[in-house]
C-alpha cells in the first residue's frame, strides 16, 4: 500500500477509486489538494458529500454510465476548494469483478489539461478574429471596387449623355473655320496663318473627343465585335495608302511585306488598332524608316510596327499603353500627341481577345504588335468599296437644301458654309420653322437633319410631321448619336448618317454623291 500511494501521490493527475455506492475508497495526493481536504477525512465519505453540489452534477451522468459498465471519456471544467477553476480530461473505467462480472467499482483519472485548452481558445479566438478582419475587409474591398465601378460607368454614362452638347460648340466652330479657310486667298498671310492654327486645334479637340468618347464606348462595352474572315493583304494595302505619301514628305523610308495570309477578327478595328502603331511609330521616329510586316506564330499571325525611332526604357515600357501618356522625346513630328492611342489599341485589343505587346530597345526602336488568330481561306469576306471622291472644285448649282438644326450657331455656319458651295439653302429648327422655309415653293434636293431637337422633338419625329412634303428627299442625320439603335433605324429608313463634329469634306462628298451621282462615280 505504500509502494501504490509513492507512485499515486507523485502522479500529475487526479486519481480516485468509487464503489458501486459511490463512496469514495482511494485518492491521491492531487485530488485531495483539489478538495482541500485529507485523506481520512474523505475516505469511505458519499462523493457527493466530498465534492460541492455543482461539481457533482457535472460528473453524475459519467459516474452512473462507468457503474453500468460503460467506458467513459470526457472534457470538464472544474473548480478546486480554493476557487481555481482548471479544465480536465476524465476517464472513468469500470471495474469488473472476476467471477460474476459485475461492476463493484470505477477508477477515475481526471487529468489536468487546463494548457492545452486555453491555447485551443486563444487559437480559436485568433481564427474568430482573423475570420472577422477578413470579413470586414473583404467587405471593404467590394465597397472600393463597387464604387470604383460605378465611377467609371458614371464616367462613361456622362461622357455618352454629354457627347451631344459638348459636340455641338465644336462642330459650329468648325464650320465658320471651314468657311474661312476657303476665303485664305483674300486674306494677308498672318491671317491666313491664324486660320490654319485654328483649324490645327480645332482638329486637336475633336481628335481629343472622340478619343475619349470611343474609350467610353469600349468601357460600357457598346463596341461588339463583327468578326469576319479576310485576307491581311487587304488591311496593308489600305494602311500603305494612307500612310505611304505622309511617310515619303517627311524623309521616311515606308516599307509593307506583303502576305497572302488569312485571318479571322473584325477588319475596322483590327484596322484601326495597326493605324495606332503606325501613327506612333510616325511620330516618334525622327529619321530612318518604318516597316509593316507579318509573321506567322503557331496557329496566329503576328502583325508588327517596327520602327527606327529611340526605342522605349523599361520603365516607361510599362506605362506606354495608358491613357494620357506620353512618351518624353526631343523629336515629335507634328502636334504633341493626345496619348490616347495606345490605350484605344489595349481596349480595342481587349474586346477582340488579342494580345499585344511591345519590345523595344533604347537608341536601337521599337515593334508594335499584335497577334491575330489565322483562319481557311474558303470564306473570304471583301473589303467595303471606298467612298465616293471628293467633288472636283465648283458649286453646286443652286443644289436646294434644307438645314433642320435647332442650334443658331450651327444654322450659320451651316448656311455659310452651303452657301458658300453654290447652295441654295435655308434653315430651321422645327417642323414650323419648315413649313415656313417651304411656304414660297421652295422644295428641297437635300435635307440635312440634326438628331436632338428643342422640346424633346428628334429630327426623325420632324421628318415623319412633314410627311409627303419631303418623300423621297434624301435625307443625312447629322448627329453626336453613336447608339446602335439609331444606325439601326437610319438604316431602315434609308436616311445616311454623318457623325459630329461634321468634317466639311466628308459633307461635301455626300452632297457630291447626291446631286451629281455621275461625278461621284467617276
Amino acid at each position: 500500500e505504500e509502494q501504490v500511494r509513492l507512485y499515486t501521490d507523485n502522479a500529475p493527475a487526479m486519481l480516485t477509486y468509487i464503489d458501486a455506492d459511490r463512496r469514495l475508497r482511494f485518492a491521491n495526493r492531487a485530488y485531495l489538494e483539489f478538495v482541500g481536504s485529507d485523506r481520512d477525512a474523505v475516505l469511505g465519505q458519499q462523493l457527493d458529500d466530498v465534492l460541492s453540489p455543482g461539481e457533482f452534477l457535472k460528473r453524475r451522468e459519467y459516474i452512473d454510465g462507468a457503474l453500468s459498465g460503460d467506458r467513459q471519456e470526457f472534457e470538464i471544467e472544474v473548480e478546486s476548494a480554493d476557487g481555481v477553476t482548471s479544465y480536465a480530461l476524465g476517464t472513468y473505467l469500470p471495474d469488473r469483478d472476476p467471477v460474476s462480472g459485475s461492476v463493484r467499482g470505477v477508477f477515475a483519472v481526471l487529468q489536468d489539461i487546463t494548457s492545452r485548452r486555453r491555447a485551443e481558445v486563444a487559437l480559436q479566438e485568433v481564427n474568430e478574429t482573423l475570420e472577422q478582419r477578413v470579413v470586414q475587409r473583404t467587405g471593404e474591398l467590394q465597397e472600393a471596387k463597387a464604387e470604383a465601378e460605378e465611377a467609371n460607368r458614371a464616367k462613361s454614362r456622362f461622357l455618352a449623355a454629354a457627347s451631344h452638347d459638348l459636340l455641338q460648340p465644336l462642330n459650329a466652330a468648325r464650320l465658320f473655320a471651314s468657311v474661312l479657310s476657303q476665303h485664305t486667298t483674300e486674306m494677308e498671310a498672318r491671317h491666313a496663318e491664324l486660320v490654319s492654327r485654328v483649324d490645327s486645334s480645332l482638329t486637336a479637340a475633336e481628335e481629343l473627343l472622340s478619343a475619349l468618347l470611343d474609350i467610353s464606348k469600349l468601357d460600357r462595352g457598346v463596341l461588339r465585335p463583327a468578326e469576319e474572315v479576310f485576307a491581311v493583304a487587304e488591311l496593308l494595302e489600305r494602311l500603305s495608302t494612307q500612310f505611304a505619301p505622309l511617310m515619303r514628305e517627311n524623309g521616311l523610308e515606308f516599307r509593307v511585306r506583303p502576305t497572302d495570309a488569312v485571318i479571322r477578327s473584325d477588319r475596322q478595328m483590327l484596322r484601326r488598332i495597326v493605324q495606332n502603331f503606325l501613327a506612333n511609330a510616325f511620330r516618334y521616329t525622327p529619321s530612318g524608316g518604318i516597316l509593316l510586316g507579318c509573321r506567322v506564330r503557331g496557329d496566329c499571325l503576328r502583325i508588327a510596327v517596327w520602327d527606327t525611332g529611340p526605342g522605349i526604357s523599361d520603365d516607361e515600357r510599362e506605362r506606354i499603353f495608358d491613357e494620357f501618356h506620353r512618351e518624353d522625346r526631343d523629336h515629335v513630328r507634328g502636334q504633341q500627341g493626345l496619348g490616347l492611342g495606345l490605350a484605344i489599341a489595349r481596349r480595342m485589343a481587349a474586346t477582340l481577345g488579342l494580345e499585344i505587346g511591345l519590345a523595344s530597345r533604347p537608341a536601337h526602336g521599337s515593334c508594335f504588335w499584335v497577334d491575330v488568330p489565322l483562319a481557311e481561306a474558303t470564306v473570304v469576306t471583301a473589303a467595303p468599296v471606298a467612298g465616293s471622291p471628293e467633288r472636283p472644285t465648283g458649286d453646286f448649282d443652286g443644289l436646294r437644301v434644307l438645314c433642320v438644326e435647332n442650334d443658331e450657331s450651327i444654322q450659320e455656319g451651316m448656311l455659310a458654309l452651303l452657301e458658300r458651295w453654290g447652295c441654295d439653302a435655308r434653315a430651321a429648327a422645327d417642323v414650323t420653322g419648315c413649313h415656313t422655309a417651304m411656304a414660297d415653293g421652295f422644295r428641297p434636293e437635300v435635307i440635312l437633319l440634326d438628331f436632338h431637337l428643342d422640346h424633346g422633338w428628334s429630327g426623325l419625329d420632324v421628318l415623319d410631321a412633314l410627311g409627303s412634303k419631303v418623300e423621297r428627299v434624301p435625307t443625312v442625320l447629322i448627329t453626336a448619336d453613336r447608339s446602335e439603335e439609331l444606325q439601326a433605324e437610319a438604316v431602315r429608313r434609308g436616311i445616311r448618317m454623318l457623325r459630329k463634329p461634321l468634317r466639311p469634306a466628308k459633307l461635301r462628298r455626300l452632297l457630291t454623291g447626291i446631286s451629281r451621282p455621275e461625278i461621284a462615280e467617276s
